[in-house]
């Protein structure tokens, strides 16, 4: 079934088109039941999930929006489908939902999570840092500026009263933890900042 426009033409009768009509509305009521409430049932005309394709590359085919309006889009981000968000007046693209957890770093194990509102949270450890010795990691998404608070955890088996460690040169795409009491340590990592 396929909607036929502009039916009736000026000069068609009703009854010349009747046909078609019937089965344009029948391709309206096929269409708006889809991921919606139908016509004729409680709630009708209500989203029951919302369903997007997805825009084939960054910037072609997003929204542009007016002021006083949002637009949603959903991108391929690390190979899967990830919700974006363009404020007014074609404001700034938000992501609101990612989560990678793959070892595209040296770190043993990293990731990051958008969340709403623009804040990206990304993570990491790695094992056995030799003593008095430097670690460079690299975030494995950049941030658009240096990220707000960078926290480091050291952890060690047995007794150890303290542990000398600090982060050195933050950037947006990565950090240098210095440490150099002498032991060897274990360390995970979490920085917060602006997407």
């Amino acid at each position: 079934m396929t909607y036929t426009a502009n039916v009736p033409v000026t000069g068609n009768s009703l009854g010349g088109t009747r046909d078609i009509i019937r089965s344009n509305f029948q391709q309206i009521a096929t269409v708006e039941a889809i991921n919606h409430v139908a016509f004729n049932e409680l709630g009708q005309g209500k989203h029951k999930f919302l369903q997007m394709p997805e825009v084939t590359a960054s910037g072609a085919g997003v929204p542009t929006t007016s002021a006083d309006e949002a637009g949603f889009y959903a991108e391929v981000g690390n190979g899967v489908s990830q919700l974006f968000m363009r404020r007014e007046s074609n404001g700034v693209v938000l992501q609101l939902t990612a989560s990678d957890v793959s070892n595209t770093t040296a770190q043993a194990s990293s990731g990051y999570s958008c969340l709403p509102g623009g804040l990206l949270i990304e993570y990491g450890s790695f094992g056995s840092e030799s003593s008095s010795a430097t670690r460079t990691v690299t975030f494995p998404k950049p941030f658009s500026v240096t990220p707000y608070s960078i926290t480091i955890t050291p952890t060690k088996a047995g007794t150890v009263a303290t542990v000398d460690a600090y982060v050195q040169l933050p950037t947006a795409s990565g950090f240098t933890i210095r440490h150099g009491d002498g032991h060897s340590w274990d360390y995970f990592w979490i920085a917060i900042g602006k997407a």
